[in-house]
């Protein structure tokens, strides 16, 4: 552990028990999204917080889609899982800060609304970095969860990954799903339909929740750290990147029908994406629709870069120049060769 940073959590729990300069939020909850800056906002949480003020519930089980198995999971993942319709344990209530990939649904039974934050990303490229991340988890990481294997279709690649409906509770508008408290099935891909269905809900989901803010805004640490009530620096923890060991693909997994996949998996969460973008730009639609797609462009050629193996030309071997000895070593080995066959 580093003592410095120690130090700064204990401060910061005493900063909220006594009600002190940073003014710290007294009960907070995070909805972290996966891949949008989720990582190092928990971060800056557990730094004004403190250990023990950061509730160890990581996860709910609508994250899992229609996973019920957790008795295969290790008891550490176990354990960081909220069921909300099932018994919680006083200590999973006892802490002021919750922060985790936790579902609207579950979070309003922790927190109340107007204490929650979130951070959306550019659907597009935050699926992108989902897939890169998932690539480049350690094994020993995933044995952790037990049988559930919903990652598993990533490893064939982008396409896969999008298609199959074994993953469709991640890849498939995951931010409306997180956010909209109904009920959607984990087992496919949601219809024109239910994708606006379930925007409509996360939309008014959204309107009541204390602070909503987007990873490419200008002001998003200034908005995270007013709402806590914090002055932090901006860390950038859990970024995927190529030393992470993401695995790398022939060639590039970006096909045409790769990008309309992706934006069919995420048609929903654009929705609420470019409402928010444009709110707080202050941009029209047309503004807001060319901002997310400068941001996924950069997105998409940093992916490129991360998981397509870099082509290469064959490499000529070099030999040295041929001298008189060497032809006269030449010879004499092949003389030695066929001596041996004539004698086999």
């Amino acid at each position: 552990m580093d003592p410095l940073r120690d130090e700064n959590r204990s401060a910061g729990a005493d900063r909220v028990a006594g009600g002190g300069p940073a003014a710290l939020r007294a009960r907070l909850g995070f909805l972290h999204i996966p891949k949008a800056a989720g990582t190092s906002v928990h971060a800056a949480l557990l730094d004004a917080y403190g250990e023990d003020g950061v509730s160890p519930l990581r996860f709910d089980d609508r994250f899992f889609g229609a996973f019920t198995e957790w008795h295969t999971m290790a008891p550490g993942v176990r354990d960081s899982v909220f069921h909300p319709d099932g018994p919680t344990r006083a200590t999973d209530r006892a802490a002021r800060a919750f922060s985790g990939h936790i579902t609207y649904r579950s979070l309003v039974a922790l927190v109340e609304p107007t204490d929650i934050l979130t951070v959306l990303r550019e659907p597009r490229s935050r699926l992108l970095s989902h897939h890169a991340y998932l690539l480049s988890v350690p094994d020993a990481v995933y044995a952790g969860f037990g049988t559930y294997d919903a990652y598993r279709p990533a490893f064939a690649g982008l396409t896969d990954f999008l298609s199959d409906p074994v993953t469709a509770h991640q890849t498939d508008n995951l931010q409306v799903r997180m956010l909209a408290d109904v009920e959607l099935d984990p087992t496919r891909h949601l219809t024109d339909a239910e994708q606006s269905a379930a925007a409509a809900a996360a939309r008014r989901n959204l309107g009541t929740l204390g602070c909503t803010t987007f990873v490419e805004a200008p002001t998003f640490w200034r908005d995270v750290s007013s709402f806590v009530g914090i002055t932090t620096p901006e860390p950038r923890e859990n970024v995927t990147s190529g030393s992470t060991g993401a695995r790398r693909f022939r060639e590039s997994p970006l096909t045409d029908e790769a990008v309309a996949l992706l934006d069919r998996r995420t048609a929903a969460d654009r929705v609420i994406y470019l409402e928010v973008v444009a709110d707080t730009l202050g941009l029209d639609a047309d503004a807001a629709a060319a901002f997310a797609d400068r941001v996924f462009a950069e997105q998409a050629e940093r992916y490129e870069r991360l998981v397509e193996t870099p082509a290469r030309p064959p490499v000529t071997p070099v030999r040295p120049p041929v001298g008189p000895a060497a032809r006269a070593r030449a010879r004499l080995v092949g003389l030695a060769r066929r001596g041996r066959r004539l004698l086999g």
